[in-house]
């Protein structure tokens, strides 16, 4: 993308006491896409979106994160918006900042592993789009399904970081993981905590280690539920981490990344101070304060709050939204307490994979089963047996061998990369959207082959578009006008 800003080199900073000389502590703002996922339900409108975008633009942030995850899908399925044209519109209002997207690898914004020649298309369309850093994650840490993305985004002219969950698993282990991720060829290493868990010492002891096996970037992406996030950050930072991931309020804090403004006012005048102007961040805040009670029907007060859970070991109310629905089904929230030792239970069972989607949801629903049949696996969700039987990849840790033969009988694990199983299918894609009538150039190719009938039901405007308040007096307007014409030509 000529013309474009890349990020920047690291800045040194003057220390007028001469303790010692540290980079400038860089900011990823990632309230377009994280933040609004984390604490909107995905549901921030473009044209919002796209304004708040030309007011980050001049804000010093390293970059924005806009792309990704699970808003794609939503814009689609609820809020009738092309997740591509919306992602042109957000590069024409932001020019000068590198703008990031975050896939899950094999599965890129979606809950199952794809072909390579869909991944391989969306990555390179993503870039042509406006992309100029893609962060890619395995839920399963499992490198080897991100081998293809990584390729995809390096001849695409990408700037590629690969992530790191951090677990509970030991320091020695996700360092591991993150010198498997720098042999693919990524730029430098993300460390996302997505439950909060790590602390200040642990997020010292993360970054020392991955800088030691990698000797490549690193940054610091920690949910801010538990409040351990910004300490964590500062002693990240002083442990070498390059730069953090922040959310400009009210798309900050709680279930998702630390406020921007408190992290650049809480560290102003100390090393680990970021150069970005407190005043411009707020002009940011201040328009999405404006808005914000537009969307009060979408607000969770548990996705803002203080949640220690994770601390206790357990999954944050905010991340059991499919627990919590078949609880309320059954009428049966007192039986909380159950469900929560049993996706204890059966993480461990399932040999400890990381606490992000998909994976928290299908444990979550699997664990609920357990509770409410008696029988413990006696009903099992097709995830859990195909997790089970290696569909998501490997998992960090062993299965207990009497669930998997609960959970699949006597069938056999593959042992290969679950993509190689898949069929090529662009071409299937492209055929169908001929025969369709719909339109077939290589963005609908792509969505169509990820999203199918949500695709097909957008395209032919078919999508039943939720609406916010001020767009329902829009559409009420719209509709007497409508008929008031349709009324007046009948009279003529």
């Amino acid at each position: 993308h000529p013309g474009r800003r890349r990020p920047s080199r690291l800045r040194p900073l003057t220390d007028p006491y001469n303790r010692s000389i540290m980079p400038r502590l860089e900011l990823v703002e990632a309230s377009l896409r994280h933040g609004q996922q984390a604490l909107l339900l995905s549901r921030l409108r473009q044209r919002h979106a796209v304004r708040a975008a030309e007011l980050l633009d001049g804000c010093g942030f390293a970059a924005l994160e806009v792309f990704g995850g699970a808003t794609f899908e939503a814009q689609l399925r609820f809020l009738g918006e092309d997740p591509f044209e919306r992602l042109r519109a957000i590069r024409a209002a932001a020019p000068s900042t590198p703008l990031m997207a975050t896939l899950s690898g094999q599965m890129l914004v979606g809950h199952r592993h794809v072909a390579d020649d869909v991944v391989e298309s969306f990555i390179h369309l993503t870039a042509h789009a406006g992309i100029d850093i893609l962060r890619l994650l395995d839920p399963l840490n499992d490198v080897a399904n991100l081998r293809t993305a990584v390729e995809a985004g390096k001849a695409s002219g990408m700037r590629v970081e690969g992530v790191v969950i951090c677990t509970d698993s030991p320091v020695a282990a996700l360092a591991g993981v993150a010198a498997a991720v720098v042999a693919l060829g990524c730029d430098s290493i993300c460390l996302h905590d997505p439950l909060g868990i790590v602390g200040a010492a642990r997020a010292r002891e993360l970054v020392t280690a991955v800088i030691g096996v990698t000797g490549l970037p690193v940054t610091a992406s920690f949910c801010s539920q538990t409040g351990q996030a910004d300490f964590a950050y500062q002693a990240a930072h002083r442990a070498g981490a390059a730069s953090v991931d922040v959310c400009v309020s009210p798309l900050g804090g709680g279930a998702a990344y630390p406020p921007a403004e408190a992290v650049i006012a809480g560290l102003a005048g100390t090393e680990d101070a970021t150069g970005v102007e407190l005043e411009t961040v707020n002009r940011v805040a201040t328009f999405l304060d404006d808005v914000e009670h537009l969307y009060g029907d979408l607000v969770d007060p548990a996705l803002w709050r203080f949640d220690g859970a994770a601390l206790r070991g357990l999954l944050p109310i905010s991340a059991m939204g499919h627990g919590l629905a078949e609880l309320r089904e059954r009428d049966a929230l007192h039986r909380l307490p159950d469900v929560e030792a049993e996706i204890t239970r059966v993480r461990r069972e399932l040999g400890n994979p990381p606490l992000v989607s998909p994976l928290r949801e299908v444990i979550t629903t699997q664990a609920v089963y357990n509770v409410f049949d008696g029988d413990r696996y006696a009903t099992v969700v097709q995830e859990v047996k195909d997790y089970c039987m290696g569909l998501f990849g490997t998992p960090p840790g062993a299965i207990d061998p009497e669930v998997r033969h609960l959970v699949n009988g006597r069938d056999v694990p593959i042992s290969c990369r679950p993509a190689d199983l898949l069929e090529p299918a662009l071409a299937v894609a492209e055929r169908g959207l001929e025969q369709g009538g719909v339109r077939a150039d290589p963005e609908a190719i792509v969505t169509d082959a990820l999203f199918g009938a949500d695709f097909l039901a957008f395209a032919r405007h078919e999508t039943v578009v939720e609406l916010l308040s001020d767009e329902v007096d829009g559409a009420l307007a719209a509709g007497l006008a409508s008929a008031g014409a349709a009324i007046g030509s009948v009279q003529d």
